[in-house]
């Protein structure tokens, strides 16, 4: 009832499928009508790491999880499309599969999402199989009481004018969910559950307004932590003889890089934790001191046995 009254509409499926063959069981006709993704993903009392998308081993292009898929109905409600992960760019590849030249050119325009990182993995035990290349996104979950705002009870829905519904669900993407008691709860930061069907409202909203928390690739927080510790020594060996003004310059030093992660995560750059590079700043710092303490005692030393021009000490 909804395809026929102009809503594109996505099914959320518990099992990723493959794209050759396809082995979820449903009626063909469903499957030809509808684009569906899994809404899997592992939710951590730290924050919700979902999977955006997921290429499965030996396929050649990957499939969109539930919520990237909502997000693609409303971008490209007309178009058929292909997804791909590009794993240099952290990015998910929305591509049209139509060499249809009636279609307009924005729509024949790719679209990237942004992702927190891309790796192999085993993916959610029984549902992705060892070897498949997933997009996971890191969200930033919001309270609970933001979400439960934004969710209305479909009983709710005879009692409201033409107009209170507009203005609900007009140009809005509507996750339609099922709250059961004891069933799809997942694990809210807070330290309380929610729906599950709540969490991809969540995602989608991520997706959509590219919200996605952003992580340093590997080789970026290698070249982070060995900077740390050049830049630990660099505080022991220059600077002024009192180890006290050191450290303290070390400790702004600290603060300063903190804010600095903080700025860049809210510019959009991606998240680089602060803690590896202070982990490898500090010790360098200290070993600095050592040695530069060792080498200042054996010089006094050297100065002071010194023998002078007339062979006596």
């Amino acid at each position: 009832t909804l395809r026929d009254g102009g809503c594109q509409v996505v099914l959320a499926l518990y099992n990723w499928p493959s794209q050759t063959p396809d082995p979820v069981t449903l009626d063909t006709d469903i499957l030809a009508d509808h684009p569906r993704g899994a809404p899997t993903g592992e939710f951590l009392r730290t924050g919700w790491r979902l999977d955006t998308a997921a290429r499965l081993p030996g396929d050649g292009l990957a499939s969109p999880s539930f919520a990237l898929a909502a997000v693609a109905a409303k971008r490209m409600p007309t178009v058929p499309y292909i997804v791909r992960i590009d794993p240099a760019r952290a990015q998910v590849v929305l591509s049209p599969s139509t060499t249809d030249m009636s279609v307009g050119r924005a729509l024949r325009t790719e679209h990237r999402v942004g992702v927190s990182f891309v790796r192999l993995d085993a993916g959610v035990a029984g549902v992705l199989p060892r070897g498949t290349e997933v997009a996971y996104s890191v969200l930033d979950v919001p309270p609970v009481e933001a979400i439960d705002e934004a969710t209305i009870n479909i009983a709710d829905l005879p009692g409201l004018t033409p107009g209170q519904l507009s203005e609900l669900f007009y140009q809005r993407i509507v996750v339609v969910g099922q709250s059961v008691p004891f069933a799809d709860r997942v694990v809210h930061p807070s330290g309380g559950t929610v729906e599950g069907f709540k969490a991809q409202m969540v995602a989608i909203e991520a997706l959509a307004r590219s919200r996605i928390v952003r992580q340093a690739d590997p080789f970026l927080r290698v070249l982070s932590v060995v900077g740390g510790a050049i830049l630990g020594l660099a505080f022991a060996f220059v600077g002024p003889r009192a180890a006290w003004i050191r450290a303290l310059v070390l400790t702004a030093a600290v603060v300063a890089m903190s804010a600095g992660t903080v700025t860049l995560l809210a510019l959009g750059f991606g998240f680089l934790g602060p803690l590896p590079v202070v982990a490898a700043m500090v010790p360098a710092f200290l070993a600095g001191l050592w040695v530069r303490r060792v080498r200042l005692n054996r010089g006094f030393h050297a100065w002071a046995n010194r023998t002078p021009a007339g062979g006596h000490p």
